[in-house]
């Protein structure tokens, strides 16, 4: 379950490709075609962190434990479209 205080999520190591080019406090552009969101990214300890307006974008989506989200770059490393796989309800 996602929790009301949910401020983040953890981007998986496996995509350090990506966000290795991301610096530890910036922000990357999240549009799912319809709506817009400005996520703060957080890098430390060898972690990555989508943080400040992450808990926008889950409540928008309404997000729900077990749902996916994919992020497809639009060109670059900090502009992405955002796919949400809803897990059956």
């Amino acid at each position: 379950m996602l929790l009301k205080y949910c401020h983040g999520v953890l981007v998986p190591a496996k995509y350090q490709n990506i966000t290795a080019s991301w610096q530890a406090f910036q922000f990357i552009e999240v549009t799912d075609g319809l709506n817009k969101w400005k996520i703060e990214v957080k890098k430390r300890n060898n972690m990555t962190e989508l943080h400040r307006g992450w808990e926008v974008l889950w409540k928008d989506m309404k997000l729900k434990a077990g749902d996916t989200c994919v992020f497809e770059s639009l060109g670059s490393n900090f502009k992405f479209n955002l796919r949400v796989f809803y897990r059956i309800r």
